[in-house]
């Protein structure tokens, strides 16, 4: 018998009880029209009949809890009942044949209690071992099995699995995750799948269970914090992640045979000291804080395809070998850490492919001059190194974008850094001993500069900036350069800042409004930034005042086609600044503009935050903070008054301020280096 009864229909909701809605259900399965003729011989006249029961238009749990609210219909489960048919349901997804026999093997169980695979349990035809976070010990103990499809296994954080040896009887690995498995001791020989391809019943099984594709051919052993031994692997294994294994001392065996691996991380092995031969076709090799002292040229030579080598805080690293340079496909070396490592090797031949070298904080003192042939080197880093000079031949690395010295000995810098036409960022902070800067590269976007206490020479760099010029280099950013706590520099050295400062406002006020720009985006913030110890406003701010605000009568409105726009400058107490540990600091300024109709409108300026250190003693209390940031005026025509009034968000002390309106005349007298004013002191500065 056959019965079709809609869950949702109303005649249900007309009968609140469970008895009334049992009478309804008893009704329709006995055929009887009249509920009050069915007696208690109802329950067995049913057992008699075979019933199918199809609910339609079940859409909510409620629905069926219609049926469900009486214990005599069904026992109620207990929540770790829930939870583990909710997991078994998942687990399946969707397929019948899983859902039947995991149920018929979970029958009468509770979660997860083994402490090992029961041996009634014989899993010849199992693919996929998902266990995660359980109480298992060991694997399938004391009996002899043959895990012939078994391809995925997740067993990752265990708490006291110790023995799984029964992996080794799985020939076609292709996924095994045991991270985590903090008690485990040993690992036994695994093999993975030989073949190169997936299979199309594989894309199948990948897809109706959810199975990324990116972790097939991996291992996972990272934080097995007791394992002291892995041994043989074959077959086709990509990624090998040993990291954090800290009693691990040696690779498996024959390693260099796994032809397919491409990534091996080692990071946090911290008693593997010896490097064996490895497979060529590596990619990644991690090994970042191992007790590794040297890489042996017979190790390393041959990995032509070698992308990544990571051996940051390694801190028994010696020893860099020449044969570095047979790695022609190296793109990243990290060596941050090595406080031992004092020599870097002579390179032979180009690298041709390396883009970033990190000697941060290693015991280099000196860079050999073969470092030119790193031609597309595009970040150099030895900020905190015993580098005492850096060679001239580094204007000639022409890829190089970013260039840190933070804290380190040098005296100068070579005069080639100029020639650097790529380079966007330099960070010289620190450097006690720097005395002198050359002139600097036009593309140069961010310097600092902060706390250089001995310095007093910086080149003016009209010259270089002319040549960025006429290059017809249209690309407009801002610009930041930090010179606070830069206690020595002389009055000419002030002249050279805002003579730069000048050129640099000049040239992005007249590119912002060249027709090869367009229309700048809302995100565009091109301008110019920077600092310096000082307590005045320097003369070329025709307008200035004492306080945190200035207001400015106007000749000639902002419509004029000769105006470009507006540069500022205020001193701050820095004294006050640096009592509230600040390590950045933010200014804004906000503007009022009134018209001839007595109409005002007004906006809010916020300026690009200057990166800044506390200075040391002996040092200015106060700073000179100057800026020019593009923005469209021609939302404020006929002006003929314009307030300006500074705020900073520590609360500090504006000690005075002074705005500068730019003109295409400042461009041609300035950019074209010749004025009716002539060559005279861009620093004369005035009492305020």
């Amino acid at each position: 018998m056959m019965l079709f009864l809609t869950v949702s229909t109303p005649e249900l909701t007309l009968y609140p009880s469970t008895m009334e809605r049992y009478l309804l259900l008893f009704s329709e399965l006995l055929e009887e029209k009249d509920r009050d003729t069915i007696t208690s011989f109802a329950e067995e006249r049913l057992r008699r009949r075979k019933v199918l029961i199809v609910l339609d238009d079940v859409n909510a749990l409620e629905q069926l809890e219609v049926f469900a609210e009486d214990h005599h219909w069904r026992n109620s489960p207990t929540a770790d009942d829930v939870m583990l048919s909710k997991r078994v349901v998942n687990y399946a997804n969707g397929n019948p044949l899983a859902l039947k026999v995991l149920g018929s093997f979970l029958r009468s169980r509770r979660l997860w209690p083994w402490k090992f695979l029961p041996s009634n349990f014989m899993p010849h035809n199992l693919v996929e071992l998902r266990m995660p976070c359980s109480n298992l010990e060991r694997l399938w103990c004391g009996i002899d099995i043959i895990l012939g499809n078994l391809k995925y296994v997740d067993l990752h954080s265990p708490d006291h699995l110790i023995e799984i040896s029964a992996l080794s009887q799985a020939p076609n690995l292709m996924s095994v995750d045991l991270g985590h498995c903090r008690a485990l001791r040993q690992v036994p020989s695994l093999r993975f799948r030989i073949s190169e391809e997936l299979t199309c019943l594989d894309q199948r099984y990948h897809e109706c269970n959810r199975v990324e594709c990116r972790t097939i051919g991996h291992l996972k052993l990272d934080k097995c914090t007791a394992l002291e031994v892995v041994e043989k692997i074959t077959g086709n294994l990509d990624f090998l992640d040993l990291s954090r294994c800290r009693f691990l001392k040696n690779l498996p065996s024959d390693i260099q045979k796994l032809k397919s691996l491409k990534c091996l991380n080692l990071s946090g092995c911290l008693y593997f000291d010896k490097l064996s031969v490895l497979p060529r076709n590596m990619i990644e090799l991690d090994l970042s804080r191992t007790a590794i002292e040297e890489l042996p040229s017979s190790s390393i030579e041959y990995l032509s395809s070698l992308e990544k080598l990571d051996l940051s805080n390694c801190e028994r690293f010696k020893s860099l070998p020449t044969s570095i340079c047979k790695l022609k496909s190296l793109k990243s070396l990290d060596l941050r850490r090595c406080w031992k490592l004092e020599i870097f090797p002579k390179i032979l031949e180009p690298l041709e492919h390396l883009e970033s070298l990190n000697l941060h904080s290693t015991g280099i003192q000196v860079l050999p001059p073969s470092i030119s042939m790193l031609h597309f080197l595009r970040s150099l880093n030895l900020s905190f190194s015993n580098l005492s000079e850096t060679p001239e031949e580094i204007g000639r690395l022409s890829s190089l974008e970013i260039l840190n010295l933070l804290e380190t000995r040098i005296e100068g810098m070579p005069v080639s850094i100029k020639d650097l036409s790529k380079l966007t960022e330099l960070v010289i902070s620190c450097c006690k001993r720097l005395k002198y800067l050359p002139e600097l590269p036009f593309s140069l976007e961010y310097l600092n500069a902060d706390r250089c206490v001995s310095l007093e020479t910086i080149a003016n760099s009209r010259d270089v900036i002319k040549q960025g010029l006429s290059s017809g280099n249209h690309v407009i950013t801002f610009r930041n350069f930090v010179y606070s706590g830069c206690s020595k520099l002389g009055l000419n050295t002030q002249n050279n800042i805002v003579s730069e400062f000048q050129l640099r406002t000049l040239d992005t006020s007249i590119k912002c409004l060249l027709p090869v720009h367009g229309a700048l985006k809302k995100s565009d913030c091109p301008g110019v930034g920077i600092c310096f110890p000082g307590n005045k406003i320097p003369m070329w701010f025709t307008y200035q005042s004492k306080g945190p605000s200035i207001n400015i009568k106007l000749s000639s409105d902002l419509k004029s086609t000769n105006f470009v726009g507006l540069a500022v400058c205020v001193v701050l107490n820095a004294e006050e600044m640096w009592s509230l540990y600040l390590s950045s600091l933010n200014l804004s300024c906000e503007t009022n503009f009134k018209t001839n109709c007595t109409k005002s409108c007004k906006f809010d300026w916020d300026f690009i935050d200057f990166d800044l250190y506390a200075p040391l003693e002996g040092t200015f209390k106060s700073n000179v903070f100057m800026w020019y940031k593009h923005v469209n005026y021609n939302n404020y025509p006929d002006t003929e008054e314009v307030s300006f009034r500074f705020r900073c968000g520590f609360a500090g002390n504006v000690r005075s301020c002074g705005v500068r309106l730019l003109y295409l005349q400042d461009a041609e007298d300035v950019l074209g280096f010749t004025g009716k004013h002539g060559k005279s002191n861009v620093l004369s500065t005035r009492a305020v």
